[in-house]
């Protein structure tokens, strides 16, 4: 049986913190918490082209992002205290896809952004 990601058409692209993965309307960023982290331990700043995220004051990541994304729009949550997923909503919909998460950050290899690209086409 294959697995959801599979069915689900999921492509992402793997990272030390955790993962990231985009549709033509938005990006999702997966990090993975050591368990029974809450909410008050987070810290995501957004902006519509900026983000850092911070867990128990220690920095995840942050940057620039490849393109600019609504921010009233984009949101995180908290999933059973492991899981942070940040819901980025991209504010040119009309763009292809992102090349990379931030600038010269976080790039997918070849063939994971040939497969990035191929099902964004499908989904258009």
């Amino acid at each position: 049986m294959a697995s959801f990601e599979e069915r689900s058409g999921i492509v992402s692209c793997t990272t030390d913190w955790g993962r990231w993965y985009q549709t033509v309307t938005d990006v999702t960023i997966e990090v993975i918490l050591e368990q029974g982290t809450t909410g008050r331990e987070v810290k995501v700043d957004l902006s519509p082209s900026r983000i850092s995220c911070s867990v128990k004051g220690n920095i995840i990541f942050q940057g620039i992002f490849f393109d600019k994304i609504v921010e009233d729009e984009s949101t995180w949550t908290i999933e059973d205290r492991k899981l942070l997923r940040i819901l980025l909503v991209k504010s040119r919909v009309g763009l292809n896809y992102w090349k990379s998460l931030l600038e010269n950050q976080y790039e997918p290899n070849l063939l994971v952004l040939t497969q990035m690209r191929h099902k964004l086409d499908l989904e258009r």
